[in-house]
């Protein structure tokens, strides 16, 4: 088979006999008829018999075809189901390893999350008893170190944020606002000091930049 270029049906198994017959018919056919002169009405109307008997056979040729083409299109759907199952496993694989991933991601997140809480609260707590102290500015110098934990973004692989999708946080922009709304509205909006796992939870309720809280604002990430 070297001498056969590609793309010559010769590669491919199917019905030569009965492609040669099929060949065979058409070329009678239009060698009868090589000369076609109009020049009268009885002419014209024989040429259009013949055009007629051409869309005939250009009909026929794909009755007949059929049955030869039939085992081709079987033997190509076959193929391409193999190549399909093929890729499956790779499939499932691919599915199984951003599972995976998202979910240490998750784990991850979750664990800065409380991290930067308890960071948070403890700064909270010695910004309180400096205050009790007398020593107002050394604890507001506390509060805005406490306004400014926020958890470092994720570390690892980037997933195709199409499948995962993005969330949204809150971060406080400026800590006295915060705290000078607690001073004029005791427990403002249920908040007694800053809360980061309330006020995310509150971002990803409203979904925008503006959570109606002075200070703090949500982001998308």
């Amino acid at each position: 088979m070297d001498d056969v270029m590609p793309g010559n049906p010769e590669l491919i198994p199917f019905d030569k006999a009965a492609l040669d017959s099929i060949e065979a018919a058409v070329t009678v056919f239009v060698s009868d008829h090589q000369t076609i002169v109009i020049s009268n009405d009885e002419e014209l109307k024989s040429a259009r018999g013949l055009w007629e008997e051409c869309k005939a056979h250009i009909k026929q040729v794909d009755l007949d075809s059929d049955p030869i083409r039939k085992p081709l299109r079987e033997a190509l759907d076959a193929l391409y189901e193999r190549i399909r199952m093929a890729k499956e496993p790779l499939e499932m694989l691919k599915k199984k390893l951003e599972s995976t991933m998202k979910g240490y991601q998750q784990e991850q997140e979750t664990k800065r999350l409380k991290a930067a809480q308890d960071l948070q609260d403890k700064r909270l707590a010695e910004a309180a008893a400096l205050e009790r102290e007398g020593k107002t500015e050394e604890a507001e110098t506390v509060i805005t170190r406490a306004a400014e934990t926020v958890p470092a973004p994720a570390a690892g692989p980037k997933l195709d944020q199409r499948t995962f999708g993005k969330k949204w946080f809150a971060r406080v922009v400026d800590a006295s606002k915060f705290y000078g709304a607690l001073a004029e509205v005791a427990n403002f909006r249920g908040y007694a000091s800053i809360e980061i796992a309330k006020l995310n939870q509150l971002a990803r309720t409203v979904k925008g930049k503006d959570l109606g809280i002075p200070g703090v604002e949500g982001y998308e990430e």
